[in-house]
């Protein structure tokens, strides 16, 4: 259902930060501490109303409060909230263009990462003449994405990488 054939990119509410390029604009409102901003019933009030899914709110409040509280090293939560806060979209594509070597002990944060990370194959991105509407996020993607992102849940990692690897099976199972 979201593979190429449906477009290059999905528009999502996921601040996904492997191998896309951004808008310098957006970077304007980027702030690596959170503490004059987080948390606040304004600020909360507007991610969850943007967002509209609650198992994804509860897991960036949890991202934003780590912050907050000086728990967590990371710069990509707080380009999530910059993000979210200002309600932008973000273009996800379908296809896995990047691979991250830093899974090893020179990893600032990937030292141990989950083996379902690890050795991701890649593909270029194919351009379509199909155009979708890439100006708010789609919905229903942003609720399965967070499903399986926020689940980690092995069986589910394990039958997604299979039916990645296996688009003639993908097909069959999910109506691809």
């Amino acid at each position: 259902r979201y593979g190429p054939s449906r477009g290059p990119v999905v528009p999502s509410t996921f601040a996904w930060i492997w191998g896309w390029a951004s808008w310098q604009r957006a970077w304007r409102d980027y702030r690596f501490d959170l503490a004059d901003t987080w948390p606040n019933s304004v600020t909360s009030a507007g991610v969850r109303d943007y967002l509209r899914n609650d198992l994804n709110f509860l897991a960036q409040t949890n991202n934003f409060d780590a912050l907050a509280q000086g728990s967590v090293d990371t710069w990509d939560y707080q380009w999530s909230f910059a993000l979210l806060s200002r309600r932008r979209v973000n273009l996800i594509s379908t296809v896995n263009l990047v691979t991250n070597l830093g899974f090893d002990g020179d990893a600032t944060h990937t030292t141990q990462s989950e083996p379902y990370l690890r050795d991701l194959a890649t593909h270029a991105l194919v351009p379509t003449r199909r155009h979708r509407d890439i100006t708010a996020p789609d919905r229903a993607h942003d609720k399965l994405f967070g499903e399986i992102l926020h689940a980690r849940s092995w069986l589910k990692i394990t039958r997604l990488r299979l039916l990645a690897s296996q688009p003639v099976l993908a097909a069959l199972v999910l109506g691809v």
